[in-house]
């Protein structure tokens, strides 16, 4: 398990806090062959139980 960091919530925090909630963002969208590091797209894959993310 990854430590949390100070001033970031938890995995489980951020889960419970989203949970039913649209995100959006400004974040450009990547080149093909970027990788995606939008901050909501990586929200939600922790939101939705991706561990990995």
């Amino acid at each position: 398990m990854a430590p949390v960091l100070p001033g970031y919530p938890s995995k489980d925090e951020i889960r419970r806090d989203l949970d039913g909630k649209d995100l959006a963002c400004r974040c450009p969208l990547p080149e093909p062959g970027e990788i995606d590091w939008c901050h909501a797209r990586v929200l939600l894959e922790i939101a939705n139980g991706d561990d990995d993310a």
